[in-house]
């Protein structure tokens, strides 16, 4: 999905049984129609590099309205920890 115009992160989610979910973010002031057509087109794009097995199952872009209510941004001054540790530290923090 890198480059689709004016995307501004994208994240995705894997799951055990083998199915993947590709969250595509974009800047608020972009019709949703739009972004939706980029990315199917991107997607498309890739189909030639994907796995049979991929294909087959099939790839489903749909638009949602869901957005995150805020990002936290962790970072460790001077590098002291890496982003293992930073991705595992207790959630009672």
């Amino acid at each position: 999905m890198s480059g689709v115009d004016k995307m501004n992160y994208m994240y995705s989610l894997n799951a055990s049984n083998g199915q993947m979910t590709l969250t595509v973010d974009f800047n608020i002031d972009t019709v949703a129609s739009t972004d939706q057509i980029l990315t199917k087109m991107r997607a498309s794009q890739a189909n030639s590099q994907l796995p049979s097995a991929v294909l087959n199952q099939g790839i489903t872009v749909q638009r949602s309205t869901a957005a995150p209510l805020m990002l936290i941004d962790l970072p460790s001054p001077n590098g002291t920890y890496d982003n293992v540790f930073l991705a595992t530290m207790p959630r009672s923090i």
